[in-house]
């Protein structure tokens, strides 16, 4: 992938005309974290898929839902606990990766053990459940697609 910014120079995406996000920011933003190339595809397809194309103000009513990763019940004010103590808004994208990784790296770690062994896209995305806790099936062909064009690869035609 060409082009991708860095976290590093640039600690304030900008949002589009639509209010989302570029995905190579989120791609970089996570390779520069540690994660492989499937794992860092698999997060931003996903993202893309709870929150209309990477939108960090995403809300589903229904749900109470906000945010890249949906997140709702009681990881929802974790999240605003979170950004108070850094002084942002739980909007901020900053915030949003910085808090996935939070998660992962405590309370949700049972949940992406197996997603941080993945070394292929279509793993990491299969393992991303447990962490996302999405109830449409339906929707894992369009997640893993979306994690294949971060990666420039062709969609694939499983369902």
């Amino acid at each position: 992938m060409s082009n991708v910014p860095s976290p590093l120079s640039e600690q304030v995406p900008k949002l589009s005309a639509d209010g989302t996000v570029d995905p190579r920011y989120v791609y970089s933003y996570f390779l520069n974290r540690g994660f492989n190339t499937a794992q860092a595809a698999a997060l931003v397809g996903n993202m893309m898929q709870e929150s209309d194309n990477l939108k960090p103000d995403s809300v589903t009513p229904a749900e109470n839902a906000h945010g890249f990763l949906s997140w709702e019940g009681p990881r929802w004010p974790a999240l605003q606990k979170f950004a108070a103590a850094r002084g942002t808004s739980p909007s901020d994208v900053n915030t949003q990766l910085d808090f996935a990784i939070h998660e992962m790296r405590g309370s949700e770690a049972p949940n992406v053990r197996r997603f941080l062994l993945t070394d292929n896209v279509e793993d990491a995305n299969a393992a991303l459940k447990p962490y996302i806790r999405y109830g449409d099936l339906k929707s894992e062909p369009t997640r893993l697609n979306n994690a294949r064009t971060v990666l420039g690869l062709p969609w694939s035609s499983a369902k």
